[in-house]
């Protein structure tokens, strides 16, 4: 008996330095992650844009505006999806330069996923080229496309996230249009 407390005890103990170390590993690290998750991020924001990402891009709502011009011609949404196990996480540049977002393009990148390696490796801008391959698809064509053998939850996750992308910027479309027309001189760049 009084064995099994002493291990249950050196246990516990091990348990709570481990657990320890990993949070004092955390509190050092977590600044050096952070950094390097936005440089990553800034990295496929002007890959996805083929240029340098515009100084002072405003994210609202999960969407940023192309405050370059005074008509903004792209957005970039950031969303997630439900796929086969787990949520996807995306970004997706939508370029509208007539103004109506479906008559867009849309460039759409993975950021995070936890599906099944090998079989949804493909959703991985890094590991295949799939994605890249539509750029500058048309919001209608990306609608249409064929599932993908062996992969038909995370293709529906890939369909539901430009659904969603072009859903939630019609809204943001719609409530800048409203705000405008209340406020005479909005602009959807502006800080109020």
């Amino acid at each position: 008996m009084r064995n099994a407390l002493l291990t249950l005890g050196a246990l516990a103990l091990i348990g709570g330095l481990c657990g320890a170390l990993l949070s004092v590993t955390d509190a050092l690290t977590s600044e050096k992650r952070a950094d390097n998750q936005r440089q990553q991020s800034q990295r496929l924001l002007a890959d996805m844009l083929g240029h340098a990402v515009p100084p002072g891009l405003i994210w609202r709502d999960e969407i940023a505006t192309d405050c370059q011009d005074i008509t903004p011609s792209w957005h970039l949404l950031r969303g997630q999806a439900q796929g086969y196990a787990g949520n996807l996480e995306y970004l997706a540049l939508l370029r509208h330069p007539e103004g109506e977002v479906d008559s867009g393009t849309l460039t759409l990148r993975v950021l995070r996923h936890q599906e099944t390696p090998g079989i949804g490796d493909y959703i991985d801008h890094n590991k295949s080229d799939y994605l890249p391959a539509k750029d500058q698809l048309g919001l209608d064509q990306w609608r249409q496309l064929d599932n993908v053998s062996g992969a038909t939850v995370t293709q529906r996750a890939i369909t539901r996230a430009v659904e969603d992308s072009a859903a939630l910027l019609t809204t943001h479309l719609q409530r800048l249009q409203e705000k405008d027309l209340r406020h005479g001189q909005y602009h959807p760049c502006s800080q109020d």
